[in-house]
């Protein structure tokens, strides 16, 4: 077999596996195709995508921590309910973005859980500034783990509160 034959047949099987390659082939322009999302369509294309939509002035630093699988990635609107989490979320917790979305993030906090840390968080979120700390959390299996977490409000170019993003690692210790 030829090697333009082999490269053919590669290019081919791409495709058939890829869908998403088939506009490349032909020269259109992602941009010009419908925003419809996909299941090939990345977390980190995702969160492009609503950060162009939100008009977000500053991107945080989150797309390295996009890359490890254990690190949840949490998205809210301004009232704090979750519109969007990433798979590492529902590996840390146990609950999958369909069960999560429209709910508040403190449904993770348990009797366990500290309530000045609690008291804090909200200082925080209600004054719009970040937090960084570390709070107990309770999977959906009801077993506790400590995360460190780091909140950020999100603001549009005309500095409207237009999302919160929190970046969650478990911690093994306090």
């Amino acid at each position: 077999m030829s090697l333009n034959k082999e490269y053919a047949q590669m290019v081919q099987e791409q495709v058939r596996s890829y869908p998403f390659l088939l506009p490349l082939q032909c020269g259109i322009e992602f941009k010009s195709l419908p925003k419809k999302k996909s299941r090939w369509m990345s977390e980190y294309t995702y969160l492009q995508q609503m950060a162009e939509e939100q008009q977000w002035n500053r991107l945080p630093e989150l797309w390295e921590p996009l890359h490890d699988p254990d690190t949840a990635v949490i998205v809210t609107d301004p009232l704090e309910k979750i519109i969007w989490v990433n798979k590492g979320f529902s590996r840390m917790t146990g609950y999958n973005s369909k069960e999560v979305k429209g709910r508040k993030p403190d449904f993770l906090q348990g009797a366990e859980t500290s309530p000045e840390d609690v008291r804090e968080v909200r200082r925080r979120l209600e004054e719009r500034k970040a937090y960084q700390g570390s709070l107990l959390n309770y999977r959906k299996s009801g077993e506790a783990y400590y995360c460190h977490i780091s909140v950020t409000p999100l603001f549009n170019r005309q500095q409207e509160l237009v999302n919160f993003l929190a970046v969650e690692k478990e911690a093994y210790s306090r």
